[in-house]
């Protein structure tokens, strides 16, 4: 029995060796969250307890306004040993410089607040050589808000863009307005930010720097001003945003709609005009200039990037259209046979106007159809070799006098 006793009083205790330490194994050792929603919760937090986020590249000491937790450094060289100062921001604005005392940076530039500091302490130190530097940059909160996937807080400094909080953010939702996210900064004032914009051109001048408190709003699209309707056979059918004096190309582009997928050939917009009557305009590649009108149906035929070949070849069928090659380059790959004619004999039917080329070498254009016939004289052998039974059977037919 008492051993039974001491057998249960050392597992005991040994359990509460193992939870006790588990409870000191630092967080980041631990294994990663199961779901998405803890993940970017542990990594905020961690954001949060380390200040030291990546910077997106140097400060200027101009526009940087110093604020709570940023960390200087005062150098003073001269007469005496050399003296390192730190500084750090209180959450009021100020700073606690030794010998002088409380003071302000609430509001001040880095280059700002250079000057402020070294003036207080140049009296303390007339001869010496005083410099600041920004040893540390805060880290301050931003909110992210609409219409995205994961809305909420963000961690930033001020070296961070708008971008850089949005690609954090899973992606936006379906009718988000990425043309017109609001950055609503503390002091009432609004800055725009063209998130699509900055994706396809890398505009960096229009992606605006994080300040602290920040609100990152995402609007909905607005039908306000009308739609366009995209009717496609895949998955881009159905209703887009209308923005005043927007052309056919910069709504392709701002739409992610892949123009080298497009038939711009035989695309057509149908149009209703003020009497309700619809006209169809159809569209070229000399008019992606084109201006668009609300509630314009716009019709884009997936462009066909194959030319058919038949006739004598080794494998008719498909084959990949390639800019600016002649009929030769894809009979050659659809294998010509010894039975085909040459290429002076050869047929092409256009896609689109349905005309068809005899002979030579033409260039050829998606959906064109390549026809290779063959020989003459193979065809005559062939009619000889199909004729001859059936002249046979006839003549044997009027020897026995069933054909007259």
């Amino acid at each position: 029995m008492k051993i039974r006793t001491h057998m249960l009083l050392g597992i005991f205790a040994f359990s509460l060796i193992i939870s006790k330490s588990s409870a000191q194994i630092p967080s980041t050792f631990l294994p990663p969250a199961k779901t998405s929603q803890i993940g970017i919760r542990e990594f905020q937090e961690r954001q949060l307890l380390d200040p030291r986020i990546a910077l997106g590249g140097p400060i200027d000491a101009t526009k940087y306004r110093i604020g709570p937790n940023d960390e200087l450094t005062v150098t003073i060289i001269g007469n005496t040993p050399e003296i390192i100062i730190p500084l750090v921001v209180l959450p009021e604005g100020v700073v606690g410089i030794p010998d002088v005392g409380n003071a302000s940076l609430n509001g001040l530039t880095l280059a700002e607040s250079r000057i402020k500091i070294i003036n207080l302490m140049q009296e303390l130190y007339p001869e010496s050589d005083i410099s600041v530097i920004l040893k540390s940059l805060r880290v301050f909160t931003v909110r992210l808000t609409g219409e995205i996937n994961e809305p909420g807080i963000r961690y930033a400094n001020a070296t961070w863009r708008v971008s850089d909080v949005l690609d954090q953010a899973g992606g936006f939702r379906k009718w988000a307005d990425t043309r017109s996210i609001e950055i609503r900064h503390r002091d009432e004032t609004v800055e725009k930010f063209d998130y699509r914009d900055y994706i396809k051109f890398g505009h960096q001048e229009n992606n605006p720097l994080l300040r602290d408190g920040d609100e990152v709003y995402i609007p909905g699209s607005n039908f306000s001003q009308g739609s366009i309707f995209v009717q496609n056979p895949i998955d881009i059918s159905g209703f887009y945003p209308y923005f005043k004096n927007e052309t056919l190309i910069d709504f392709l582009r701002y739409e992610d709609i892949i123009t080298d997928q497009i038939d711009l050939a035989n695309s057509v917009i149908v149009r209703s005009n003020e009497m309700g009557i619809q006209d169809t305009i159809k569209l070229s590649i000399n008019q992606l200039n084109f201006k668009l009108q609300p509630d314009d149906v716009l019709i884009l035929p997936n462009l066909q990037n194959l030319v058919y070949v038949d006739g004598e070849v080794s494998t008719p069928g498909s084959v990949d259209w390639v800019i600016d090659r002649p009929a030769s380059h894809y009979v050659g790959i659809a294998g010509r046979t010894t039975d085909a004619a040459g290429m002076s004999k050869i047929e092409v039917t256009r896609r689109n106007t349905k005309e068809k080329i005899k002979g030579g070498d033409p260039i050829i254009f998606p959906g064109d159809h390549i026809y290779v016939p063959k020989k003459k004289h193979l065809i005559a052998k062939e009619w000889f070799e199909f004729l001859s039974p059936v002249v046979s059977i006839i003549l044997a037919a009027k020897a026995i006098g069933v054909i007259k």
